[in-house]
């Protein structure tokens, strides 16, 4: 639908279509423009679009250019209103999972940020971090943790099932796997907020261990060392009818008829007891060769009453990285269409439904892009609105690529994401963490 020349700030003619903008030249505190973006744009007949000016939320010290500190940000709704901001501050590797996050508040819907209080009852963990409304008015977040650490000698350790080539990583029957790695797997510590006495309590949640898979990464300092991860909440919960989805791809599983995978898939996890235990309804997402990744998915429901799967694509390491793939289901999950690949390519990528039923989606790498369903069904998507421009031949410069998406209002979003070229007020280059608001209306 909006369609515009590589690396140009001026649109072409797509159609018949009509396009219509104004350009500015934003500034956030001290920084220097980053990008010219499009603060308005008008698809006749069809979406105006509005970016308002990036907001800071958190700034890294000057000089700071490791990777894994200052990314992978994540927006929240608390139980009273206020917005949390959570990333990564640590290294992007199994070893550092469960470490802690920078953590910032905002009283007044993404206009301010302030370090964070009257959280330390949760546990807001690394690398990514998601806290959902579930039903009941009750609130459930499943934090990140450390990874076990394992000896490859261990007698107790089965023998493995399958390794993914890319990483190394080993394959294991959950159901074969020593009590206390049954426990870790399956019995989730999580936090959950209860509406009646406004108080977070800790909670366990059931996952599914029928047929399921564990996995294990060879630690990087010590080749004789594995370190076993458990799945988390990495993104929002569904709320569908009376029901509460995920799609999991760190939860494996062996296909009914026995294969099992070579690279992740993604599954659809459903709880029918209020985020109390999970067990897997279908597989939406995975490559019966083994050889590309159906990873970090979003789903969300679409206007005409379906569910949309979104996920990551990409074969072997990250340089290799397919166009996402997009799945639908008629059943509530059930059964999912044959993934088709999108146009764009992208990371991480994450949906929202408007009210005014406008579907969003968010992704990057390179840059920081939206892109948006106009009628809610997700069959047809806009071009990209870019919010950082990235690097075709430097992928993991400017920015993570890494986005998170809330609703404000019925035609309102805010948008998370981190800039890698943030300049301080002493003009120092640092990585900023920064969010924009974004109304979408008829």
């Amino acid at each position: 639908m909006l369609s515009f020349n590589q690396g140009s700030i001026f649109p072409r003619p797509s159609g018949i279509l009509y396009i219509v903008f104004f350009l500015i030249v934003i500034s956030s505190g001290a920084s220097f423009a980053q990008d010219v973006v499009y603060q308005r744009i008008t698809v006749e007949g069809s979406l105006t679009i509005q970016v308002e000016p990036a907001v800071l939320v958190a700034c890294s010290e000057p000089g700071e250019t490791r990777w894994g500190w200052y990314q992978f940000p994540g927006l929240s709704r608390l139980p009273d209103g206020r917005i949390l901001c959570a990333f990564n501050k640590a290294h992007d590797a199994v070893s550092a999972y469960g470490s802690a996050t920078g953590k910032y508040i905002s009283s007044d819907e993404g206009l301010n940020w302030k370090p964070s209080t009257g959280l330390d009852r949760i546990d807001v963990t690394s690398p990514h971090a998601s806290i959902s409304r579930i039903n009941r008015g009750e609130y459930l977040m499943l934090p990140s943790t450390r990874a076990l650490e394992l000896d490859r000698s261990d007698p107790r350790l089965p023998e493995p099932v399958g390794e993914f080539s890319h990483h190394g990583d080993l394959l294991f029957m959950i159901e074969d796997c020593p009590d206390f790695m049954k426990d870790y797997l399956l019995k989730l510590g999580a936090f959950r907020y209860k509406p009646r006495t406004g108080t977070w309590i800790r909670d366990t949640i059931g996952y599914d261990g029928s047929g399921a898979l564990a996995w294990a990464r060879p630690d990087r300092g010590d080749g004789q060392k594995i370190l076993l991860a458990r799945p988390w909440f990495e993104k929002p919960l569904l709320n569908h009818k009376d029901e509460i989805l995920y799609a999991e791809y760190r939860h494996l599983f062996i296909e009914p008829d026995g294969y099992i995978p070579g690279a992740r898939a993604t599954s659809l996890m459903v709880s029918t007891d209020n985020g109390k235990s999970f067990s897997k309804r279908s597989t939406i997402g995975i490559d019966r060769e083994g050889k590309v990744l159906y990873g970090e998915p979003t789903i969300s429901e679409t206007t005409d009453g379906r569910l949309v799967c979104i996920m990551r694509r990409q074969a072997g390491s990250w340089q290799n990285m397919k166009p996402m793939a997009i799945s639908f289901s008629d059943d509530d999950g059930y059964h999912w269409t044959e993934s088709r690949s999108m146009d764009h390519q992208g990371v991480s990528p994450i949906l929202k439904l408007l009210k005014n039923g406008v579907l969003v989606l968010g992704y990057g790498r390179p840059g920081a892009h939206l892109i948006f369903s106009a009628d809610g069904t997700g069959r047809e998507w806009t071009e990209p609105v870019t919010l950082r421009k990235g690097d075709p031949d430097s992928w993991l410069t400017k920015t993570c690529g890494y986005l998170s998406v809330i609703p404000l209002d019925d035609h309102s979003i805010l948008v998370a994401y981190s800039d890698f070229e943030y300049m301080d007020k002493d003009g120092n280059q640092c990585k900023a963490i920064l969010v924009r608001r974004v109304t979408v209306t008829r």
